[in-house]
């Protein structure tokens, strides 16, 4: 099975708590749907490192730049 060379995921940020004191996210997988919640931000940022660590660099394979 080939490696993944990118991967994309819809972000969601939100408050919650009595004072919109607690910090939430989710991750969704463009892909294939699945579902990654966390509870601050170093974890979100933790998960995300852990993944980009796992992938394979190829420039020939990057997702087309979105000019603006």
């Amino acid at each position: 099975m080939a490696q993944k060379r990118y991967l994309s995921y819809l972000l969601r940020i939100w408050r919650v708590g009595p004072e919109a004191d607690e910090w939430r996210a989710m991750l969704e997988n463009a892909s294939t749907g699945e579902r990654h919640g966390f509870t601050s931000p170093q974890a979100l940022h933790d998960w995300i490192q852990t993944q980009a660590e796992k992938l394979e660099y190829s420039p020939a394979q990057q997702p087309a730049e979105v000019k603006r």
